[in-house]
């Protein structure tokens, strides 16, 4: 069964002494934001998922680093030859509908295909071959050059993260083993990282279910199972100097009954205390949120969400426990709403485990485009 409803997701996890997304133009300092605030591109976070789905399946994800045999980066012309080895010629539509197909991080966020697929050389023929009428014995025909050139918008898109709190950023000197070939001593090398003491950091992901309609292609309700486990289990499974310590605090679906109708939750959340230095501290408030879902009720279908086992009662008891009638400042709500409150349903995300993830990517990695 294909999805139909377009989904609102909100998404919170925490970190401490590790660097969230670093700034190459600064030194790889965390990113900042007013001075105060720390963020995270959707760059970043979608990173995180393909370099998770990558360790379970690489053959199922299209971007993703891949070297030559000389030890070089393949760029994008390199990727895509590599990938239509499989398939026989195909239109630009064709071309498009397979990598939607073939790669799971293509048709969960899109990607911008440019480069050429294909290069025949230039060779030497008779004038009959080449479709001339002179006196020469040989001719050149031209080698033929075949492109792709499709921009495909993925149906997930992320926003940008932001941290409710205020991180001290601190510098971290470091020290290399081996001296560089600049250096005169063997001593090694020094240098500077710079990490987040403490982030809580939230952003929103959209789901619209006609993104790939173009292409005549959908995310299916298997597909949203699997991004739902990979969104999760991505944040603890980056263990890398920079990103192991985060953990993921709540993922909270809202499932709107109108394709067209949709708000961005992480508006409507803040932090009392953005100089706290734990979950408990810095105190989220969920309150405008709690108002903005029980205003909007006939606009809702379903309500679903997983928390930190942690954190679940604090998070059930100041949020999802006040959604439907609790909570709700009633002289705020439409008179023609007030009635319809209490018909959004509540359900618990029950994760896919890591076998039935693989199970699905191995359909991606089996895909094949039937031609004529």
């Amino acid at each position: 069964m294909n999805n139909t409803k377009r989904i609102a997701i909100y998404f919170a996890y925490e970190g401490r002494n590790n660097n969230p997304n670093g700034d190459p133009a600064s030194e790889n300092r965390p990113r900042v934001y007013n001075q105060s605030n720390v963020y995270v591109t959707d760059v970043s976070s979608k990173r995180d998922d393909r370099d998770y789905l990558n360790q379970l399946l690489p053959e199922a994800v299209f971007l993703k680093q891949q070297l030559n045999k000389d030890g070089s980066a393949k760029q994008m012309d390199d990727l895509i030859k590599d990938a239509l080895k499989e398939v026989e010629k195909l239109s630009h539509k064709e071309k498009a509908q397979f990598f939607i197909n073939r790669f799971i991080d293509i048709k969960f966020f899109g990607a911008t295909l440019t480069g050429k697929t294909k290069e025949t050389e230039s060779k030497k023929v008779s004038s009959e071959q080449a479709g001339v009428d002179n006196n020469e014995e040989e001719n050149i025909k031209p080698g033929k050059t075949e492109t792709i050139k499709e921009s495909i918008c993925g149906p997930i898109q992320k926003t940008f993260g932001l941290s409710l709190n205020y991180p001290e950023i601190i510098p971290v000197k470091i020290t290399t083993v081996l001296a560089t070939r600049t250096q005169s001593s063997a001593t090694g090398s020094m240098g500077t990282k710079y990490i987040c003491d403490y982030y809580h950091i939230h952003y929103d992901i959209i789901i619209n279910p006609y993104s790939l309609q173009e292409w005549d292609s959908q995310l299916t309700k298997e597909d949203i199972k699997v991004f739902e486990a990979v969104q999760w289990f991505s944040i603890k499974n980056d263990i890398t100097h920079s990103k192991i310590n985060r953990e993921p605090m709540i993922m909270l679906e809202i499932i709107f009954k109108d394709p067209d109708y949709y708000f961005l939750p992480s508006n409507y959340v803040t932090a009392e205390n953005p100089k706290g230095k734990n979950y408990e501290d810095i105190n989220v408030k969920y309150d405008n949120l709690i108002n903005q879902i029980n205003s909007n009720a006939g606009h809702i279908e379903q309500i679903r969400y997983i928390c930190n086992p942690v954190y679940a009662d604090v998070i059930e008891k100041e949020l999802i426990n006040k959604i439907n009638e609790n909570g709700t400042d009633k002289e705020k709500i439409d008179s023609t709403d007030k009635e319809k409150i209490n018909s959004i349903t509540i359900e618990k995300i029950e994760l896919i485990s890591r076998d039935e993830i693989v199970n699905h990517l191995e359909t991606y990695k089996n895909y094949t485009l039937k031609t004529k």
